[in-house]
């Protein structure tokens, strides 16, 4: 009966890990892309900043200019609609909940402050021309967030043994340094230097 016992679990582990490695390949199908969409909202910060004059002023007036750039800019936003409405609040709502829609599909949750940081960016747009950048801050910290555990559990699998067909880590670009000012990150300072001559600074 033992060697009965012993070949049981013998082959509830080898059934357990694979349905292990097929969990790791399904996340690294969701997550693969991450490193593109890390490069693109850098690249869409860069241009929202250079470029900050065209979300400035009333909401009304600066949603078009919004939208355009969050269908055009923002990896995962490309089906984003400018609201009928005309209300700011309800701009921002959809605006917020298209990002945790994406956010969804990746299985990537953001924590209670992460979500407040992102209700506050959606609140200022319109009128502070850094709102936007530290919208994808945020967007961006989560998603790598989500990436380093994905990272960390199939380190942890290949160390008590467990083998892979292919490479199932995400190898994320590295988080740029660039300059701390007012509570947000600039890539360099010439875009700190338009940030503040359009927040008039």
């Amino acid at each position: 009966t033992e060697g009965i016992r012993q070949d049981a679990q013998k082959a509830s582990n080898v059934e357990a890990g694979k349905e292990f490695i097929s969990e790791m390949r399904k996340n690294y199908g969701l997550l693969r892309d991450v490193p593109a969409t890390l490069q693109n909202m850098d690249r869409a910060k860069q241009l929202a900043l250079s470029d900050a004059k065209r979300f400035m002023g009333p909401l009304g007036e600066s949603k078009l200019e919004i939208a355009k750039f969050f269908r055009n800019n923002v990896p995962g936003m490309e089906n984003f609609q400018t609201p009928a409405v005309t209300g700011a609040e309800e701009i921002r709502s959809a605006m917020f909940n298209q990002v945790m829609d994406n956010l969804k599909k990746m299985d990537a949750q953001p924590s209670q402050y992460q979500q407040k940081v992102m209700q506050d960016a959606f609140g200022k747009l319109g009128t502070d021309p850094a709102a936007l950048p530290a919208m994808l801050d945020v967007f961006g910290d989560i998603l790598r967030t989500r990436v380093d555990i994905h990272n960390q559990t199939v380190s942890s699998a290949e160390a008590r043994g467990t083998t892979f067909p292919y490479d199932v880590k995400v190898k994320l670009p590295a988080k740029g340094g660039g300059i701390e000012f007012n509570g947000y990150r600039f890539p360099s300072q010439e875009a700190l230097d338009k940030y503040k001559k359009a927040a008039g600074l």
